[in-house]
């Protein structure tokens, strides 16, 4: 993220298929805004990435430390952060509305098996996705 905005050290997203990712024991330092745009961070769950595990790292010198952009079943746990020049944690609600990546999240999961028995064996909640209110 030298030279860029609206990034992540670690970056994924777009995909509620993207399950059960770890990021563990990891030193995330000086993803920092160094031009005009949007914030920098150092791990970006973005447009509703869900099911990621970030756990026993550190973070410092960064905008923003960790974000999840919308997205369910994310956890944050057992970390260390400081010195973030904006946040160490953002969250925001990408999804509940109107707008936002229906069809790309829709064609994303309608490209694996989720409702067979071995992704619902492993993956229960993609199972039950369309429910209510994906």
């Amino acid at each position: 993220c030298l030279n860029a905005t609206d990034c992540g050290a670690f970056h994924t997203g777009r995909d509620w298929t993207y399950r059960g990712n770890v990021i563990r024991y990891n030193h995330i330092h000086e993803t920092l805004h160094k031009m005009p745009g949007a914030d920098n961070r150092g791990i970006m769950l973005d447009d509703e990435c869900s099911s990621t595990l970030i756990e026993h790292n550190v973070f410092y010198n960064n905008q923003v430390h960790a974000n999840i952009g919308g997205g369910r079943d994310n956890v944050i746990r057992n970390n260390v952060m400081y010195n973030a020049t904006s946040y160490s944690v953002q969250l925001d609600g990408r999804g509940l509305g109107a707008g936002g990546h229906r069809d790309d999240l829709m064609r994303n999961l309608d490209k694996v098996p989720y409702q067979s028995a071995l992704w619902t064996s492993r993956y229960p909640e993609l199972a039950t996705l369309m429910d209510g209110n994906p």
